[in-house]
């Protein structure tokens, strides 16, 4: 299937018949991009990992709140009950994303940057409803208590906020 995948060609980003023509404006813009946009990716995607975070350990909190009010009142087949339909239904939430809207969302997202560095053109995959979803679908898998880690989709998160930056 990767056969069908165009391949990228890594040109240098300034060719080497421009390296003596720039001016020192030239320079500057070219100096404070090289340094200060690797800054702005880092802080950017900081805080969307953090916001990920805070929001699958909120909703986790909440969930486990829930079921241990139903298990105080002396309920627990209710307690049970309840912890798992809210496991179910927050993760059906988190999979209708994935299933109906954006199916290229599905893994964790390393192997596709892995294969963009190889050279297999997959840029439609790193826009920001990519993004979107995983950041969504992150919170809603480790916030119902699935056996998965944020790893991979926050390391997908600042791959899209990379490439966005990059357009």
């Amino acid at each position: 299937k990767s056969l069908t995948f165009d391949s990228l060609q890594f040109a240098p980003a300034f060719p080497l018949f421009w390296k003596d023509r720039r001016t020192s404006s030239s320079r500057a813009l070219i100096a404070c991009l090289k340094y200060g946009l690797p800054i702005l990716v880092g802080v950017a995607s900081g805080v969307l990992i953090w916001v990920m975070d805070s929001a699958a350990n909120h909703l986790s909190s909440l969930r486990l709140t829930v079921v241990l009010g139903q298990f105080e009142n002396g309920t627990h087949w209710g307690a049970w009950i309840v912890a798992v339909c809210l496991a179910v239904g927050i993760t059906a939430c988190g999979s209708v994303l994935t299933i109906f809207w954006l199916p290229s969302t599905a893994s964790g997202g390393v192997p596709a940057i892995i294969a963009l560095l190889n050279g297999i053109n997959l840029r439609k995959d790193f826009m920001l409803q990519h993004m979107f979803v995983k950041l969504l679908g992150g919170v809603l898998a480790v916030g119902s208590g699935l056996c998965v880690g944020p790893e991979a989709p926050m390391v997908f998160i600042g791959a899209c906020v990379g490439a966005a930056a990059a357009r």
